[in-house]
Order: structure tokens, then sequence, then C-alpha cells
């Protein structure tokens, strides 16, 4: 009876220890309100074209303007842009739509043939911005200055890279040979190379901005000159070959850093025969003087050699002036050359059974490899056809690009030069029949040539060279034989 009785208080004990702590605890407080969602702006920060993104489309960074809700962005003239792709940069936790599509930064391709809704959204902020792309305008020939000589047997023009402008190297009426430079649209520190004078000049700049210039030394050899501070000194012996006239020369520095000059002189001598194109290098501290190139045919004839650098690679045009007139293209790369072009004529490349003859002559290259050689043909009449072939790097082929020019005058149409920027922009200089000096650019979309510019309204200026520099810019100039000055233009 005692155990009942002491379990039952025990029960009663504890049913009163759970009371009294159900009666002391304190209500549990009541839960807060959710806070409301507060998102950020819906906004487009940055909007651009990058060439990494664009490849073969774009060139250069392009970047776009952004007013209130409103993107503008000008490309330049020719642009492809039914499949671009832009980079763009919004506010945090933003997503971008466009025609409902989720927008990735430098990966989704989109036309923009007409303006295009770029839709910014976070939360409940939604903003639409309306990206419009137009075409830069078209760019114009501007004259940007003369320079007064008295009389020109020849000169020749090559961008400094140091200046992104172009300097000539001119051999006056007496073969005294003078230097120029234009510096920020003006010319300035221009030099008489005392005592020497030289002609079938080459003319060329080392990568460090030093100025080669290469030219047949007192009618019977050939010397290199290099400018260094306000004055030149010849490069290795002052002469060297014992040949006895040099119908051109061109001198450039190869990728590996030596100095080639390339020419033809009117005599055999050193294991060469007449005409015979000649390699002359330098590699820092001695000429090797009267190399017949490794590939091309012993003995044959090469006028006018024109070489180039583009993408490390080297780039030598060769005129082959006997039945049927041909060129030739190779390139050096590594200490090896290799035949790109051999012999050819359009007439007998088309399976024609005459050739047609060729004048003139101009090389560029750009960094995919292909090669642009500017030349003019004469048909069966008195007419001449200023054209520029292409090199196509991918299919090896030669064909002609754009149209031909028809000029009723042989004599003018040997004078022609041809230059291709990094954005793949080909631009065209040739007298036309009347002797003016005539500009084009090729257009992209089209393929032809654009209707020329005439900047020169002189006729009888022959002289012309045209030059590019690594930003795009062309400058065309001309000898004005009327006003005895040498006058350039660039194109921007």
């Amino acid at each position: 009876m005692k155990k009942i009785l002491k379990f039952a208080l025990c029960a009663t004990m504890l049913v009163f220890s759970a009371l009294s702590c159900n009666l002391f605890e304190p209500e549990p407080e009541p839960e807060p309100e959710p806070k409301p969602i507060v998102h950020g702006p819906a906004e487009l920060v940055s909007f651009q074209f990058l060439a990494e993104d664009n490849v073969d489309i774009i060139y250069k960074d392009i970047e776009g303007v952004i007013d209130g809700t409103n993107v503008a962005v000008q490309v330049p003239e020719g642009t492809e842009v039914s499949a671009l792709v832009a980079r763009f940069e919004v506010s945090p936790n933003d997503t971008v739509k466009v025609d409902g599509v989720l927008q990735e930064s430098g990966k989704t391709v989109n036309s923009f043939e007409a303006p295009v809704d770029y839709v910014v959204n976070e939360g409940t902020n939604v903003k639409s911005y309306k990206v419009t792309v137009s075409e830069l305008p078209a760019g114009t020939w501007s004259r940007v200055a003369s320079y007064p000589v008295d009389g020109i047997k020849l000169y020749k023009s090559a961008i400094n890279p140091k200046t992104g402008e172009p300097a000539f190297l001119v051999s006056e009426s007496d073969y005294q040979l003078s230097y120029v430079e234009l510096k920020n649209g003006a010319f300035a520190d221009d030099y008489i190379l005392d005592s020497i004078s030289g002609r079938y000049i080459g003319f060329n700049f080392g990568t460090d901005g030093t100025p080669y210039a290469s030219f047949c030394h007192d009618n019977k050899n050939m010397s290199v000159v290099a400018k260094s501070g306000t004055g030149w000194a010849f490069v290795g012996e002052e002469k060297f070959g014992s040949r006895s006239n040099s119908y051109s020369s061109e001198i450039i520095e190869a990728p590996d850093g030596k100095v080639m000059m390339f020419y033809s002189m009117n005599a055999a001598a050193n294991g060469l025969a007449k005409r015979e194109l000649s390699v002359c290098t330098w590699d820092g501290s001695a000429w090797t003087v009267d190399q017949s190139l490794p590939v091309r045919e012993p003995g044959a004839y090469g006028y006018w050699p024109k070489a180039v650098v583009a993408n490390d690679v080297l780039y030598l045009g060769v005129f082959n002036p006997v039945n049927p007139n041909s060129f030739d293209v190779y390139s050096y790369k590594d200490g090896v050359w290799e035949v790109l072009v051999d012999k050819y004529n359009q007439k007998t490349a088309e399976g024609a059974d005459t050739a047609t003859p060729m004048y003139g002559f101009g090389i560029a290259a750009d960094a995919k490899g292909n090669v642009y050689i500017s030349i003019a043909n004469n048909s069966e009449t008195t007419q001449g056809s200023p054209r520029v072939f292409k090199y196509d790097a991918e299919t090896k082929t030669v064909e002609q690009l754009g149209q031909s020019i028809i000029c009723e005058d042989s004599v003018s149409a040997r004078y022609n030069r041809v230059v291709v920027g990094y954005d793949y922009n080909v631009y065209f200089l040739y007298l036309n029949t009347a002797g003016n000096v005539c500009a084009t650019k090729l257009n992209k979309k089209t393929q032809q040539w654009e209707d020329p510019t005439i900047i020169s309204p002189n006729d009888g200026d022959t002289d012309i060279d045209l030059v590019i520099n690594a930003d795009g810019v062309p400058y065309a100039s001309f000898f004005d034989n009327a006003n005895k000055q040498i006058v350039v233009y660039k194109y921007e």
C-alpha cells in the first residue's frame, strides 16, 4: 500500500512540475513579416564589337555609344553586319534577351542589318535598349603637303614605323640623292646625302625605324646607305658588285633581321647572267653579294623586283621581261624561299594562243598570305589596262581583282601601285588616259573598284607611289611636273 501511495505521489509531483513549467514559460514571439525584395537597376553599362569575337569581319575593336536607351555603333564602310557577336556589360544579376533569346556576352550571334532591341532584366526591373549599327562615312582623299624639287629621275616612299607617316628618297635630275620626312602632316628633316648620287633607287625602313636606301652608284656598282642620327653612312663596303648598269633595285629588312637587296644589271658578272635577278644579303657584319634566288630559273631575266613583309613573311615579286611577259611571286620565311606564282600571264593562264604584254609592277600582301600584284596589260591595240591580280593563299590560285581600268596610253598605264591594309581594304593608284593620277578603293561588297578620285589635275604627272601604315591609312604621292613638287594625299 505504501508503495502505491509513494508512486502516486511521484506521479502527482511530475504532473505538477510539468504544469508549472507551462504556466511560467514565456509566449513565443510572432514570426517577422517578410521583407520586400528590392531589385537592382537594369542597366546596359557598355556595348562593343571586338575583333577577337568577330574574326575576318571586325579588325579593330569598336565601342558603342550609349545615350539613354539608344546605342549607336559605327562600323567601317563595307562591313558585313549580318552575323556579329556583341561584347556587353550590364549591372549585377541582370539578364539580357533579344527576341526572347538569352544573350551571352562575347558569344551570341545576331544580325544588325536592322536595329536590335536588347532587353535587360532584373526581377521586375526591365529596360530595353535599341542598338543601331551604321557605316562610318566613306573616306576621302585629301591633300596633306607638298615638297619642292627642281626635277627628279625617280623617287620612292616608305612608311616610318615609328611615326606612321611616309618619308621619301629622291633621285633628283642630276642623280643627287635627298631624303625628307613627313611629320605631323608637314615636310621636315630634309637631308642631302652629301657627295652621293645614285639611280635606280630602293628605299625602305627597318623595324627599328632605320631608313635604308639602295642605288646604283656611279652607274657601275651597287651601294646601300642607312641613316644614323642626322647623317648617312654606307652599310658595309661603299661599293659592291661589278656589273655595268642597274635596271632597278629594292631593299627591305626580312623578318629574320637580315637586310636584303634585289636588283638586276645589264651585264653578266659574279656568276650571274645578264639581267638575272641578284640577291644581296647583309647579316649585320658583311654582305653576301650577287647570289641567285635558289628557287628561280637560273639565268632568267628579272626586272622591277618589289618586296613587302606581312605577318613575318617576306614576299617578293619579279617581272619577267621576255616573251611572253609574266610575273613571279616568292615567299621567304625562316631562311627558306618558296615559289607561290610561276610565270603568270593572264592570257596564257586562260588558254589563249598569244600572251598579253605587261607593263608596270607593284606588290602588296595581307596577314593571311594573300598577295596583290598591280600591273598593266596591253591588248593588240594601243590601249592599256591597269589592273590588280590576287594570289589566294588558300586556293593557291591567281585571279583578277575588280574590273579592268582602260587607259588609252601605254606609257601612262605603266604607272600603278597597290596596297592593302590590316582590315583587308585594297587601294589602287594609277594614271588614266589623260595622265591624271587616280586613286580608288575596292568595294568589299561588290568586289569592284569604286569611282576613282583624281588627285592630280595635271596631265603628264608620271612618277607615283602608294604606301599604307599599320593603322590602314594609305598615302598616295606623285611628282607634279608643272609645279616641280612631290604632292602627298591620304585617305581617311
